[in-house]
């Protein structure tokens, strides 16, 4: 909570307020007591708290903070987390013969609930992609905001061929005209309609779209606060301060994550401002940090079935972030959950070739636990079959 003040004191103080509600919802409920006390579920309430509060604003312009719905439909999302956590828990649990953690399905769930709940006859998002510009029309944000309910079309894309005519029009009309350009050069909002100049050797691509791997670093850390919906690299360095403190090995593969998803994600991203902002690395952290020491007990075949899950959890937000583009909601976690689920369900020929923790602590103690095992079996071998008598 700390490291999220450090980034949005609104977002920390909405993420104390769902925890409380969700910790006295599951008390009121009678639910798993050890699991409320250990925050199971607070977890996915304090997600809906954090990213609602600290990201939702920055996207949608139609949804205030200050409006009594928005912490009305808060706080009932925060009630039925703690029903969904339950049910999805159980139904892990019972579904498969393995156990399997619930994880942020009940966050990333709910919260597509959320957003169309408060975005419900509201003015769509800041940068739909169906704010298309009349050639010769100067936009402003009031003219847009006005028209963007054309036909009630701000949720239903137009026609595609229409949409490229029209874009094309607009762009030729901006690169002829040099009064046009000046004055859309004077407003932020619309200074990315403007195309770059032309780069050396006739390359229409600006300085920009070079890569600076400084800012390819920096992006490799801020991916743990994108798990939040921030990007804030002091709030990520106190966050992975607080996974040394938790287990030295789900701090070095959650980093190990971020590093293969970035550097994954530059060869999908044409965009690379959201390389350097963690968009690409906050799925294959969670990967990382979920698959190499906690869902299975570390060994070299672990490891490597972690790596190959951080690479694929990539290639998957690659090709699932078209479809939610399209639908102009953010993909959340879904990239993590899918992957992390599937490869969770993958066994081997022996039961030590991907071994399982019985119960779920930490990576340290579940490496401990599978050793103490193993030599158990040994010396329980040794003595039935009178081998040790001979020693």
């Amino acid at each position: 909570m700390l490291a999220i003040g450090w980034a949005d004191y609104k977002a920390m103080f909405a993420g104390l307020f769902t925890s409380t509600l969700s910790f006295a919802f599951a008390k009121i409920l009678q639910q798993d007591v050890l699991g409320n006390l250990n925050g199971f579920f607070s977890y996915n309430a304090v997600l809906h708290a954090v990213v609602s509060v600290g990201y939702l604003p920055t996207i949608y312009e139609s949804i205030s903070l200050y409006e009594p719905r928005f912490w009305f439909f808060l706080s009932f999302a925060t009630l039925i987390s703690v029903y969904f956590t339950s049910a999805f828990a159980n139904l892990f649990r019972y579904l498969w013969h393995y156990p399997i953690p619930c994880f942020t399905i009940p966050f990333n769930v709910l919260q597509y609930v959320l957003i169309f709940c408060l975005l419900n006859n509201s003015v769509p998002p800041k940068l739909l992609s169906s704010h298309l510009l009349e050639p010769g029309l100067k936009p402003n944000v009031t003219q847009l905001n006005k028209t963007a309910k054309l036909n009630e079309t701000h949720f239903f894309p137009f026609d595609p061929n229409e949409v490229s005519r029209r874009r094309r029009e607009t762009e030729d009309g901006i690169k002829n005209d040099d009064n046009y350009t000046k004055w859309l050069k004077d407003d932020s909002d619309f200074a990315d309609l403007i195309p770059p100049p032309p780069g050396p050797e006739g390359n229409h691509r600006s300085n920009d779209s070079h890569l600076n791997w400084g800012e390819t670093f920096s992006g490799t850390i801020t991916a743990l606060s994108q798990v939040y919906g921030l990007n804030n690299i002091p709030c990520s360095i106190l966050m992975y301060l607080a996974l040394l403190v938790y287990s030295p090995t789900t701090a070095l593969f959650c980093y190990l994550g971020s590093f293969l998803g970035t550097l994954t994600g530059i060869f999908f991203s044409p965009d690379f401002e959201k390389v350097y902002a963690g968009f690409w690395g906050y799925n294959g952290l969670l990967c990382g940090g979920a698959l190499a020491g906690f869902g299975f007990v570390l060994t070299p075949q672990s490891a490597f079935l972690a790596f190959v899950a951080i690479l694929f959890s990539t290639v998957f937000q690659h090709f699932i972030t078209p479809m939610f583009n399209a639908m102009d909601v953010p993909i959340f976690h879904i990239p993590f959950i899918f992957t992390t689920v599937i490869f969770l369900l993958v066994t081997g020929e022996y039961e030590k070739t991907l071994p399982r923790p019985g119960i779920y602590s930490y990576p340290e103690k579940h490496r401990e636990e599978f050793k103490n095992q193993r030599e158990n079996r040994f010396d329980g071998y040794l003595s039935r079959t009178g081998v040790s008598e001979n020693f």
